[in-house]
């Protein structure tokens, strides 16, 4: 990882946690470990926001949404893409979850932060 995206994933973004807004106050990052393509390959996880996907070992996805079957990879620990040219930052909690938060200016509070449970 470069030292940009370390500072930010380390550094940077779990400090905002705690002070860009309330609705970053009660999140989790930077309390887990970068995701890695093992952490996600064969396995099902439900998201907060109504969304299911199974990780295939063939880096494609099968999901909840729609009957296309997107691809996805982990070019670096920590790094998730998917849908062919979105990234984002992941991290692995340690009872299991998956958590990304980012900012998003058009979102109506501007905070996105989702969870991912393994389901079945």
């Amino acid at each position: 990882m470069n030292s940009f995206r370390k500072l930010l994933f380390y550094l940077i973004l779990p400090a905002s946690a705690f002070w860009a807004s309330d609705g970053m106050a009660y999140t989790d990052f930077g309390r887990g470990k970068p995701i890695t393509f093992q952490d996600l390959v064969g396995k099902k996880f439900c998201w907060n926001t109504g969304y299911s996907v199974i990780y295939g070992a063939n880096g494609l996805e099968t999901n909840n949404k729609n009957n296309r079957h997107p691809p996805w990879s982990v070019p670096e620990p920590g790094v998730l893409k998917y849908w062919g040219n979105k990234y984002t930052q992941v991290e692995l909690l340690p009872d299991g979850r998956l958590h990304f938060d980012k900012y998003c200016l058009t979102c109506g509070e501007h905070d996105n932060d989702n969870w991912a449970t393994p389901c079945n």
